[in-house]
């Protein structure tokens, strides 16, 4: 499979997973709004579930602005990987030209042309290299919101086990919670782990 190919399929997978990315902390923005619901007909005895709904509304909102940028991101590397292999093209055409003309007399004409090819490849793995880079970034920090988001799912088990009547209701709230984030990590584990592969696959060719 050629550096496109994985980079496109890269990139398409990420944009797939986002996208279940996003209905999750929108479900999410729902739950937290009924939470919010629940924990003020519970009123004392759910005081200490208040903050927690609202760190539940800026996770979601923190993932739904994450989503975008990231897909922004993958969208620019599929870009950038049809560049990078019409640049690869180009310099492989060039090569092939060169060498079946080698004995020529004006041979040495090309090899100016062949050095600019060559420049602009490298720049353009370069460029891919770094944006792979900034996505996996963009990625971990996803991965260290579903880390807060499970620190948070426990804390509302705890308070709702204060709540009384109405603690059944704030539970299942705390399982949504605990549900999205295994969710969002799942299909942010899966875009991480794609990504890494493109970049492992773009040094070893970088070292060749």
């Amino acid at each position: 499979m050629t550096t496109q190919e994985t980079v496109l399929i890269a990139a398409a997978t990420v944009t797939s997973e986002l996208s279940e990315v996003s209905q999750v902390a929108k479900n999410m923005t729902l739950s937290v709004m009924n939470a919010k619901t629940i924990s003020q007909c519970a009123g004392e005895s759910a005081r200490g579930f208040h903050p927690i709904t609202d760190y539940i509304e800026d996770i979601a909102k923190n993932i739904d602005h994450l989503v975008i940028q990231i897909s922004e991101e993958a969208r620019t590397l599929s870009r950038l990987s049809v560049i990078y292999s019409q640049s690869e093209i180009g310099l492989k055409r060039y090569e092939t030209v060169i060498r079946k003309a080698k004995d020529a007399a004006h041979v040495s004409s090309l090899k100016g042309i062949m050095q600019k090819l060559y420049d602009e490849f490298e720049n353009c793995r370069t460029l891919l290299l770094r944006k792979l880079e900034s996505l996996s970034v963009s990625l971990d920090d996803m991965k260290n919101i579903t880390r807060s988001s499970i620190v948070i799912s426990i804390m509302s088990r705890v308070e709702a086990a204060g709540a009384f009547e109405f603690r059944k209701d704030l539970e299942v709230v705390a399982d949504n919670l605990e549900s999205s984030t295994e969710d969002i990590r799942s299909h942010t584990d899966i875009s991480y782990d794609k990504i890494i592969t493109v970049m492992e696959q773009l040094h070893r060719e970088t070292q060749k």
